[in-house]
């Protein structure tokens, strides 16, 4: 059964006094306004801690007397402790799921205030209209968003189109591209377009629009449509470049810059993999389950952000594999607790030993290593690693340590690729070989079968040179 969090927001009516064609007619304050529209949602408490809503269908309505309505459906289909109502902060959080904006009238433009330093990561879906970072324009009583990442909305201001106004334009185009890209804009029947592509406002003396035109640089393009004597809102979308770089120059970019980088997957876990070419190596993280093995070529673009000292692409890069070739990792440097310590003030990723006696508290794999207080932290384990791994015992754990995080305990995150497990490997058990069963690698991982090394297929072991 889907989880539905279903909010009826209704915001009162600004009154409308001419003089333009459009004006911002509703208010949904997630921030300001939380006592009034959610007197009594359940599931909430206070403070960064709030409870999240996960199950059956809740209905609030605002006290105010109803002069226009708007309606906003936010649904989810897994329940998931990320999507929630916070009150200490009041917002709208989501990871995943849509927002569905209904209303009686033609909406003409929507703009989200997000928290600071949560972009609006929405892709619409179901209708026409244009969507800018923190915008959306066009012409509907029905606008439908797909979250795709964390977004954290604080207000949504509405704006109604009124009768006899011109909608404003649609432009279309792939918002990110290598090379270039061709551009579209769209208008109600009978209305001519004007656009711009220099960051100015366009008026009805600016280019007129005759058919598709290639932009081959980041470029914002407005646009308005003019009809009867009277000019819509201005429409704007801006199309990114992706640059292509090295791993090493995508590491160096600036948060935010959308990179295209090649490489190969070196290591992996259930969230993510690590990306390596002869510069350096970059994290994928997935934030769940992937298909790309030890070995795999990729191509993958995005925006990169900073996470814990390096950049790395999320789960909103695009990203494709292109091919497979064999994978030599480095000779692993054996760290001891000194090592490990140096490591930290000034953290790299690179290959290493680790050994140490193994805790397991949950989902959480950690080694206490002699000689140093920070920890070592096996990332997301698969299952078939996770069986081979026992509390208590001591270790030597062979990968890629890819950032140190934690405010008071210290963690050096690693992507095994090899443990030494002294009992040896079990709970991988076939009754019939297949030739064509997944090859994993000691760790647990799956793995191309050009690989070398100690391998496991049908459960049992095999050294391939």
């Amino acid at each position: 059964m889907n989880k539905f969090l279903r909010l009826s927001l209704i915001a009162l009516l600004a009154v409308f006094c001419g003089g333009g064609a459009f004006a911002q007619d509703a208010t949904i304050d997630f921030d300001n306004d939380y006592a009034t529209l959610f007197p009594t949602l359940p599931g909430v408490s206070s403070g960064s801690g709030a409870t999240a809503v996960t199950d059956g269908d809740f209905t609030v309505a605002t006290t105010s007397t109803a002069v226009n309505g708007v309606t906003v459906t936010v649904s989810t289909s897994t329940s998931s402790t990320a999507n929630r109502i916070w009150s200490g902060s009041p917002r709208l959080r989501m990871y995943g799921g849509t927002l569905t904006v209904n209303s009686a009238k033609d909406i003409a433009k929507i703009v989200f205030t997000t928290k600071t330093g949560k972009s609006r990561k929405f892709d619409m879906t179901a209708n026409s209209g244009s969507l800018t970072d923190n915008d959306w324009t066009g012409n509907a009583k029905e606008i439908v968003f797909t979250c795709n990442s964390n977004t954290q909305i604080m207000k949504m201001d509405i704006t109604f189109a009124t009768a006899g106004s011109v909608a404003p334009p649609v432009i279309n185009g792939e918002e990110t591209f290598k090379g270039s890209t061709s551009i579209t804009l769209n208008a109600e029947d009978g209305a001519d377009i004007y656009y711009t592509t220099d960051e100015t406002d366009p008026t009805t003396a600016s280019t007129k629009y005759t058919g598709a035109f290639t932009i081959s640089n980041t470029t914002t393009v407005k646009a308005i449509a003019a009809k009867g004597g009277k000019s819509s809102t201005v429409t704007s979308k801006t199309f990114t470049k992706i640059q292509e770089m090295t791993i090493a120059e995508a590491q160096a970019a600036t948060t935010g810059t959308v990179c295209g980088i090649k490489g190969t997957v070196v290591a992996t876990c259930t969230r993510g993999c690590l990306i390596g070419d002869e510069t350096g190596y970059i994290y994928y993280f997935a934030n769940a389950a992937h298909e790309y093995v030890i070995g795999d070529k990729i191509d993958i673009s995005g925006a990169v952000s900073l996470y814990n000292g390096f950049n790395q692409f999320t789960n909103t890069a695009t990203i494709t594999k292109i091919g497979t070739e064999e994978v030599t990792h480095p000779t692993a440097q054996s760290m001891t607790g000194a090592d490990v310590t140096a490591w930290a003030a000034a953290p790299e990723i690179k290959y290493v030993t680790i050994t140490g006696a193994l805790n397991i508290s949950g989902n959480y794999y950690n080694v206490t290593i002699d000689g140093t207080e920070i920890v070592g932290s096996i990332v997301s384990p698969d299952e078939a690693l996770k069986a081979q791994l026992t509390t208590g015992k001591s270790y030597a754990i062979t990968g890629y340590a890819i950032y140190v995080n934690g405010s008071t305990t210290k963690y050096m995150n690693i992507l095994p690729i090899s443990v030494a497990d002294p009992t040896g490997i079990n709970g991988i058990t076939t009754d019939t070989a297949n030739e064509n069963a997944p090859i994993y690698n000691l760790a647990g991982q799956r793995v191309n079968k050009n690989a070398k090394g100690i391998l496991i297929q049908n459960g049992k072991k095999f050294v391939n040179k």
